[in-house]
This record gives structure tokens, sequence and C-alpha cells, in this order.
């Protein structure tokens, strides 16, 4: 599976370079897949795991996203499968590996790795094999140790006591003892099964007795391959017909000497790994239609940036002259125009105002996700600060407590989480314009290796059976009457939100207030001085 994956998390990718290939956060196919999955960035920092990889990793997902890969599992920059990543990183290559990981606890696993490049980094698929790998192993120590002891393979297979037997029907991997002459000598009780036949019938037959031709050839040649050089081959991925079937197989061989150092046979393990094929195929499938919606949404991009340049030039020069037009005639047939006319002129000149402002945040959001981050330490409190002080001059007259609470720093694009601020705030106090003492509080902690920054006030709330609907483009809880706006400043503030690898969600209760939460990233003093 050499080229399965490289654009099946592309829709990670297009929230600004990241996600909206399949919808902003669209991630239900990889969420419900039995298969280990995760994304590193080119940075080293995880940026998305599902359920599966929550159990492999034996931690939850909660701890590790954007947090860096070593410093998650300490040592691991030492080892080969770091080097791999960092290859498939660097060089866009793919590879395929069994992997024994160690954990912190000083245990480990056997997993299945395919781990291909994407836009964003790599994307790792992960099987456990562990329990198929303990048995294999423990299996083929025994057997193996027998066989040194004996000096010929018939002896050995003749001389098996009860007990050595039971060992070696109890194995779940199919194994075989074959003589120079293409004949079975022993085969335990899976080979049985698997081939539908009594044991004692497939004894002594040799592959053309009970495979077809051509695929008893394909068989033959390797076991003579290994024989003549002495050289084990490993790791055979073939197709195989049997009584049960169409399966696939994956097949050890590995060369048997006598006390003389002669070869004189053969010993086979064999795996059945049918449904370990019949996902990669499911993902070859899935990566054939992910490459299908990117060349879709370029597309749309390209017909996205037309249309922003044509609401930027050629929109806004017709908004401007209906509201200047209805200006002038305000001012200078002031006396020639009655009050219903005014009034008719006024909503003509407050809708244009609207459009205007509308455009401007439309172009706001469709900018985000390409406009490049620029990362630096940002002093939560002090802009929340200076942000209120330039709403306070806005809203002369209004009775405002606002209370900024200990926050900490982070890094982030400080333009972007300004605009983020600036959005949330303008929102508390727009929306308790109606309480005659309103009441506003920003602040911040730092809870399970991430920042969390929250905004509450006393204003009008919301109902939270909509609360789907809140950070949507044109979703107002509100009409334009009660509270004006243009449905777009939460839905900008959840896309930058993301951008940075973090979370928004608010609380609210009708007449209630709300509270509006986002998270970013925290990071260590060591990575602050890097960066």
């Amino acid at each position: 599976m050499k080229d399965v994956i490289e654009e099946r998390i592309y829709k990670n990718s297009l929230i600004g370079q990241a996600i909206t290939p399949l919808k902003t956060n669209d991630y239900s196919i990889l969420d419900n897949m039995l298969e280990g999955c995760q994304i590193i960035g080119f940075d080293w920092r995880y940026i998305y795991l599902n359920d599966a990889a929550d159990i492999h990793n034996r931690r939850p997902k909660k701890e590790l996203i954007g947090k860096k890969y070593m410093d998650m599992w300490p040592g691991i920059e030492n080892t080969d499968i770091s080097r791999i990543i960092k290859h498939c990183m660097e060089e866009r290559g793919h590879s395929h590996i069994e992997n024994e990981f160690l954990f912190p606890d000083g245990t480990s696993g056997w997993f299945d790795l395919i781990i291909n490049p994407v836009p964003d980094g790599v994307f790792i698929l992960s099987i456990d094999i562990t329990e198929r790998k303990s048995k294999l192993e423990a299996g083929n120590n025994k057997i193996l140790r027998e066989i040194k002891k004996q000096n010929g393979l018939k002896d050995i297979l003749l001389k098996h006591s009860e007990e050595q037997q039971i060992i070696f029907d109890s194995i779940p991997a199919w194994v075989y003892y074959k003589d120079k002459e293409n004949r079975f000598i022993k085969v335990n009780k899976a080979f049985s099964e698997i081939m539908g036949t009594a044991k004692d019938q497939l004894e002594n037959k040799s592959l053309f007795d009970i495979y077809p031709r051509e695929q008893a050839e394909a068989y033959w040649k390797d076991d003579k391959e290994v024989m003549a050089t002495g050289t084990p081959k490993k790791n055979i991925i073939e197709e195989m017909k049997s009584p049960k079937g169409t399966i696939w197989v994956q097949s050890d061989k590995i060369p048997y000497y006598d006390a003389r150092g002669v070869i004189i046979g053969i010993i086979g393990f064999t795996i059945v790994i049918t449904k370990r094929i019949l996902a990669e195929e499911k993902i070859k499938k899935l990566n054939e239609y992910l490459k299908a919606n990117i060349i879709k949404t370029e597309a749309a991009n390209k017909e996205l940036e037309a249309f922003s340049y044509s609401v930027s030039h050629d929109l806004r020069a017709p908004l401007r002259a209906i509201d200047g037009f209805s200006k002038v005639l305000m001012e200078s047939k002031a006396n020639n125009i009655d009050s219903e006319a005014k009034r008719y002129l006024n909503i003509i000149r407050t809708n244009t105002q609207n459009m205007g402002k509308l455009i401007d945040d439309l172009l706001s959001f469709s900018r985000v996700g390409k406009q490049e981050m620029r990362l630096s330490l940002v002093n939560m409190e002090l802009m929340a600060m200076e942000i209120l002080d330039e709403l306070k001059l806005q809203n002369p007259g209004r009775n405002i407590g606002f209370i900024i609470k200990n926050s900490p720093q982070t890094m982030a694009d400080a333009i972007l989480i300004k605009i983020v601020l600036i959005n949330l705030l303008n929102n508390a106090v727009k929306y308790t314009r109606l309480k005659k003492e309103a009441a506003i509080e920003f602040g911040g902690s730092i809870e399970d290796n991430e920042n969390i920054y929250y905004i509450k006030d006393n204003g009008a709330g919301f109902d939270m059976k909509y609360i789907g609907k809140l950070f949507g483009v044109f979703q107002r809880l509100h009409s334009q009457e009660e509270f004006e706006g243009t449905g777009v400043g939460l839905a900008l503030v959840q896309r930058i939100i993301q951008r940075h690898s973090g979370r928004v969600w608010a609380e609210g209760s009708v007449n209630d207030g709300a509270v509006f939460y986002f998270t970013l990233p925290n990071l260590k003093k060591e990575e602050i001085n890097e960066q």
C-alpha cells in the first residue's frame, strides 16, 4: 500500500490550506475506521487522531492534539520509526513496516504501520498485531528449539511427543515442514483446517498434489530459492485459492539444516491477512474519492477567488453610489421631500451600508484560510484591555463593567487573534445593550495542556437548542431590528481558532447572558524561544 493515503486527509488541510475539501472538520470517514488514524504536521505536532488511535497510543487524543511527537514520546527521536516518519515527511516517500513500540510504562506493542505523505505532513495508519506476533513468535521459537536438537527433519517430526503435538497444533499460524523433494512432511491443525483436508491426507503429498499447477509452481520456486541460497524469505504476500475461497496470506520460509550443516528442507509459517488487504483496498477507494473531491475543490476555490475579486471591485462602487446619491438627495432637497420619502431614503442608505459591511465580512472570512500565519508571543490580557478601551470610547454613556482576569500568554498569529477578541468582545457589548448595568468578563486558564479563554456577559443570551447554528455563516439568532449584524463574525472566529488547532464553543441562556470559550496551544517556554 505505497500510494494509498496521499490525499486521504486533505480535508484536514483546506481550512487554511487544510480542511475544505470535505467540509470543515468533516472527519466522519476516519472517525469510524477500526484502524488507528493519525496525522503529524511538518512541525511534528499531532493534527488529528481517531478513537482507534487512542487505543493504540494507550492515552487520550486530547493529550496529544497540538503537541510535538517527540515531547509525547521521549527518546523516540532516536528510533527507526522516527527516522522513517522524517523520511516520509521530507522526501515525501511511503513506508509500510511492522514496528514494536515501547510505551513509557515499560510495556510494548507490535503494530502494522502504513506511513504516507499528505499535504500537512504525514498520515499514519496503524493495525495492532501484538497478539498475532506473540503467538507466532512463541510457536516459532518452540519449534525451532526442538528442531535444532535433532539430526534430521524426519527424525524430529517422528519423535514428537504428545505434548509437543498439542503445542504444534495450537499455533494459530499455519506451520508446515517440507523436504527437498517438495513433499509436506508435517503440517499443523491450522493448515489442515484452511485446506479442508485431514492432516494425514496432506502429509507426504507434494505442492502439485494440493494446489493448482500455476499456484504450486510459484510456491515451489520460493522453496527452491530458500534451499539453494540458505537465505530465508520473509513477508511473502500473495493471493491464494483455498477450499474456503480466495484469501490473502503472508508467509515466512526458512531453510532447515541437519547436524552436518546440510540443508534438508524448509520450514514455513503463514498467516491470513485478508482483512488487512481488504482494508487497504477500502483505503485505496477512499483515496480515489478524495482525489476527485480535491479536483472539485480546487475548481471551486478558483471560482471563489474570481467571485471575491468581483465583489471587491464591481459591487462596492454601485453601493457607494446608491448611498452617496441618497445622502445628496436628502441634503440638497430637504425642503422638498416629505417625511415618508425621507424615511424611504434612510432605509435605502441603511441597507446599502449593511450590504457593504456584509461584503467586507465575507471577504475577511474568505481571506482567513489563505493568508500565512505568523506566530508570535501574544499577551492576551493586554490585547483584551486595548480592545475594551476602544469599545468604551465607542459607547459613551453606557454603564458597562469590564473585568479582565489573569490569562496565560500564547503563541499565535497576533493579527488573527485580535480579530477573534474584537468580534467576541464587540458582541458582548452589543448584546448587553438592553441591560442597565452590563457586565463583561474576560479570563483564561491552562487545562489539559491547552490554554482555555472565555468571554462572559449578562446580555440577551441565546437558546441552547440553536447552538448548532451559532457558528455558521449568515446564521443569526436575533433579528436585525433587535441587534444589528451580518451573521459572519462567529463563523470568522471559528475559522481562525481552528487554524490555530484550537476549539471554540459557547453556553447561554435566554435573557441570562452567554459565555464563549476558545482554546489555543499551550507551548512550553523553550518551545516559545524556539519559535
